[in-house]
């Protein structure tokens, strides 16, 4: 396989890869990420029967949470997981797009951006993994399931994080 054909396989391979991310991400921000079933010890049975609305189990989208801290009258924290789980992603998938579309011609400042924003990728995990420890160590046996929207969010990082070190590796090779 000469230079040319293995840099058109990398870079479509890196569009496929981008794609199933970007879905990845689409549906991690809409349909619900994780569900919380209120517990309250040893009166969970008593609740359950005066007020079973209080006692029902919530699922929450990433996009229904970041709305509701926001409704609440908690804006930093929804900013912080607006910025760190919606914009930085975003702008990630914006300069990887960006560095496909202009195939060849990425700039070292494009380049530095997209390795900027990698950096941060994980921390939307450690968001996920922080809430969960914060939920399961509520007293009263409260329980928190991931649903398969959290796994796509964290398909949706790694996938990107491939689709980087392929592009990466696509410019190192042509150039």
């Amino acid at each position: 396989m000469n230079s040319a054909t293995a840099s058109t396989s990398k870079r479509n391979l890196a569009v496929g890869i981008l794609s199933a991310s970007c879905l990845a991400f689409g549906v991690a921000l809409s349909a619900p990420i994780f569900s919380v079933l209120p517990g309250a010890g040893e009166l969970t049975p008593w609740l359950k029967a005066i007020k079973p609305e209080a006692m029902a189990e919530i699922s929450q989208s990433l996009l229904s949470g970041i709305s509701i801290l926001w409704n609440e009258g908690d804006l930093i924290l929804a900013i912080l997981l607006a910025f760190f789980c919606v914009a930085l992603p975003t702008l990630k998938f914006a300069f990887l797009w960006s560095s496909v579309l202009r195939a060849g011609m990425e700039s070292s400042a494009l380049g530095r951006m997209v390795a900027a924003s990698s950096k941060y990728s994980m921390v939307e995990i450690l968001i996920l993994a922080i809430l969960a420890l914060v939920i399961k160590g509520l007293p009263g046996g409260s329980t928190l399931r991931f649903e398969p929207a959290a796994w796509f969010f964290v398909a949706s990082v790694i996938l990107s994080f491939l689709a980087a070190e392929l592009l990466k590796r696509e410019k190192r090779s042509t150039q």
